[in-house]
């Protein structure tokens, strides 16, 4: 019997073909499914390192907005503490001035003088030692009180510190116009030059 026409052999030969055919698909699906997967996760590797990346990049552009931000704090306190201090000082050297010129109205170093005319009435009429040391400086004038010379030195004493505070707030308010103008994002909160209202 030839082995052709054996049924039963030829059987045997399909279902082997059939079982490799099987086999194989088997194994390329698996090998596809894998291949596949390989494929993916390279892909969310990838998204996951630009991810990264551009996080990193914020928090260095974060951090880097950070600094600058506090380099301009520091510079701001820089010149707001020079701005105090200059007040302070221009302060102290005032009242030492102004206690040594009362210190020296009250020793009759300095006298406070007005035209005789326009001499106080409740000081009494000018003596004789008064005029004859007006007449020597020209123009007759009287002597005011001491009390009254320390009252207005001390009132003048008060417009200069007013004045010293003036100056001062103005400063202030350049410097804090000068760090409008300094930030980073622009004054976002206000307009260049402008405090945010």
């Amino acid at each position: 019997m030839p082995i052709l026409s054996n049924p039963w052999f030829i059987l045997g030969m399909l279902l082997a073909w059939a079982g490799s055919v099987t086999t194989t698909a088997i194994w390329q699906r698996d090998e596809g499914r894998q291949l596949e997967r390989a494929v993916w996760v390279e892909k969310q590797a990838k998204q996951a390192e630009v991810r990264n990346a551009e996080q990193l990049a914020m928090a260095h552009f974060a951090t880097t907005l950070e600094q600058q931000a506090r380099l301009i704090e520091q510079d701001e306190a820089k010149r707001l503490n020079l701005v105090s201090a200059n007040y302070e000082r221009k302060l102290s050297n005032a009242t030492k001035a102004n206690t040594a010129a009362l210190d020296a109205i009250r020793n009759g170093h300095i006298v406070l003088r007005v035209p005789a005319e326009a001499a106080p009435s409740r000081s009494g009429p000018l003596s004789g030692d008064s005029l004859a040391t007006c007449q020597r400086d020209g123009a007759q004038t009287g002597q005011l009180p001491r009390g009254t010379a320390e009252f207005l030195f001390g009132q003048a004493s008060l417009a200069d510190q007013i004045t010293e505070q003036l100056t001062a707030c103005q400063e202030v308010i350049q410097e804090l116009q000068w760090q409008d103008r300094a930030q980073p994002d622009g004054g976002a909160s206000g307009s260049p030059g402008h405090p945010p209202q």
